[in-house]
């Protein structure tokens, strides 16, 4: 019988984790049968399952089940332990439970006052149930539109809970619940403060998909809408209508009621919104449409909301993305794709003002020329309002930028693109520009070590490599040889026109634009690429050709003085004449 009641067990956990409850309580009932059976009436074993029948059952529904299944818990616990202790008072606390549930509130405040008597005479107001119980009590209160004694038990959790790590989410949640009851007695500030600890909170244990995130920010839409912020308003309500469809589906109360709030506020801008004159179109690039979206929306409302951080902040489209270099076409339209920009702040600035700020382009237009503003986690890395120091540390891994040798020779060359790609859109002092000005590109000491670097490889796999593969007919590894010579040649070319060379799937792209060069080894690197007549004599002549041209400028730039144009030699004379003393007896193999 023991092992059966064990599967019984195992079963119930099963259907609550798949929020079973129907057949959770089908199967509860069964458990509690055996527990007596096994273990007796007076056993905690059954007394347990009791109190699990009752709470599980309120949930579908079954409230006389709960209410039956509690009181003959109740029963037990009396004749064991007696009316004031700490295990009645728990029951009778589940008995108000499903009142509560039930709609029954007339009956729950007497319960709820007992309850509190006994674990006061307990001395277990430091506990996590007497938490718990102020919760209720202060739920209670709010339903029935007693808003200081709602406050004062919210308050009385909230103290207790403050010095539990171990119940985040529970803290979280209780100031959420003190965000309406501050609202209601006009007490506005104290309502945000305690809105925003709950949402930092929920965010950092559960994640901004959770229901319980979307409950906060639900909160947080109705404090917008109270104060005629109706775009914050919708732009929040969309976001928790999100997490609400992902959660529990579209056909919940909670997603359609979520839903009329959205239409209504949708119908309500309309109504009241302002033309404003834009001189961009759908058409254009999203760095043309970024600026005009800052210069539209962004400037003048931060201009009216405070001033004052108008000298504190850069705002620009830089960093990662086709759009920041002007690459963006159909196909980057369906991921990551916003014209929001990005905020930058000092670390001192973002302390005071980041919260400021968010809520400033939470009061914009999330929608701007048929381009809706995706905010996933991707985007929430790039864009929006971040610390300087941040933001320098993701891409050259410090949050300052006097970089060291061996600083250049290990930061990605496409972060170093990124990080100096795009268009500062508005600069109120000159912090960022100025670091920005600083890695424009590499010193010239650094540059020369990679262009040696990068000739070697050039040699090595095109000029040596390459015909011997070819002629031991290994086609796969000389098709290896030639695809290193290439990615070797396009850095070759970015070097010598002193421009950092972006992420591989852009280089090329950006090889036709550069002034030195550009234009014709991207026509002789297609040759090679489509090539289906040239033999592999006449495919390393053409290598060579490319080779020829590239020692050429190497001269011109007065970067080399050796004969001919095998390039280690090159190489070689590149690199012992570098005017460092360490780099210059670095090998020309590694950067």
């Amino acid at each position: 019988m023991v092992n059966k009641f064990d599967e019984l067990i195992n079963e119930r956990k099963e259907f609550q984790r798949k929020s079973d409850g129907v057949s959770e309580v089908k199967i509860l009932r069964e458990i509690v049968k055996m527990a007596k059976d096994i273990y007796g009436e007076m056993s905690n074993e059954y007394i347990y399952y009791l109190n699990e029948l009752g709470g599980s059952a309120k949930y579908i529904g079954e409230y006389e089940l709960g209410i039956k299944s509690l009181e003959e818990a109740l029963s037990l616990i009396e004749k064991r332990e007696g009316r004031r202790s700490v295990a009645y008072g728990t029951s009778l606390l589940n008995i108000a439970e499903v009142y509560r549930f039930r709609g029954d509130l007339d009956k729950i405040e007497k319960i709820y006052l007992e309850v509190l008597s006994v674990f006061d005479e307990n001395k277990m107001q430091k506990e996590y149930i007497y938490a718990g119980l102020c919760n209720n009590i202060g739920l209670f209160y709010q339903n029935t539109s007693r808003v200081s004694e709602a406050i004062s038990y919210h308050e009385k959790s909230l103290n207790i809970l403050v010095d539990m790590p171990e119940h985040l989410v529970e803290l979280a949640t209780t100031y959420n619940n003190l965000v309406m009851p501050y609202k209601e007695i006009g007490e506005i500030k104290k309502a945000y403060s305690n809105l925003e600890n709950a949402l930092e909170i929920y965010a950092a244990t559960l994640g901004k998909n959770h229901s319980m995130y979307g409950a906060a920010l639900n909160n947080k839409a109705i404090l917008k809408f109270e104060e005629g912020d109706f775009v914050s308003a919708l732009n929040i309500f969309e976001t928790a209508l999100d997490i609400t469809k992902k959660s529990f589906g579209e056909n919940s109360l909670n997603y359609q009621n979520l839903l009329s709030n959205v239409e209504y506020i949708r119908d309500l801008i309309k109504k009241t919104q302002k033309e404003v004159d834009i001189e961009v179109t759908s058409d254009s690039k999203l760095i043309d449409i970024s600026r005009e979206y800052t210069k539209k929306y962004i400037l003048p409302k931060i201009k009216e909301k405070n001033e004052e951080l108008l000298s504190k902040i850069t705002i620009g489209l830089i960093g990662e993305g086709s759009e920041v270099i002007g690459y963006d076409d159909e196909y980057s339209k369906d991921h990551d794709y916003t014209f929001m920009p990005l905020l930058l702040l000092n670390n001192e600035d973002y302390e005071k003002y980041s919260k400021e700020l968010e809520d400033i382009l939470l009061s914009l237009p999330q929608e701007f020329l048929g381009i809706k503003h995706v905010n996933n986690d991707v985007v929430a890395e790039r864009r929006g309002v971040k610390k300087i120091g941040d933001y320098l540390y993701k891409f050259i891994g410090k949050e300052e930028a006097n970089l060291t040798i061996e600083d250049y020779r290990k930061i990605p060359e496409y972060a170093l693109f990124a990080l100096t790609s795009g268009e500062i859109f508005y600069a109120g002092n000159d912090e960022f520009t100025s670091i920005i000005q600083t890695l424009i590109y590499y010193p010239n000491i650094i540059r020369e070590n990679k262009i040696a670097t990068v000739c070697t490889r050039i040699a090595q796999s095109g000029q040596y490599n390459y015909l011997r593969l070819m002629k031991r007919e290994d086609k796969i590894a000389a098709n290896m040889a030639k695809s290193v010579f290439i990615e070797n040649v396009i850095h070759l070319v970015y070097l010598l026109n002193s421009k950092y060379m972006p992420f591989y799937k852009w280089s090329s792209r950006g090889l036709k634009d550069l002034p030195i060069l550009g234009k014709d080894m991207e026509k002789r690197i297609l040759e090679l690429i489509d090539n289906t007549v040239l033999d592999k004599h006449q495919m390393s002549n053409r290598i060579e050709e490319i080779c020829y041209f590239l020692v050429e400028e190497i001269k011109k730039q007065g970067l080399s003085k050796e004969k001919g144009y095998f390039m280690v030699n090159h190489a070689a004379y590149i690199q012992k004449n570098i005017d460092d003393e360490f780099l210059k007896l670095w090998t020309p193999f590694e950067d």
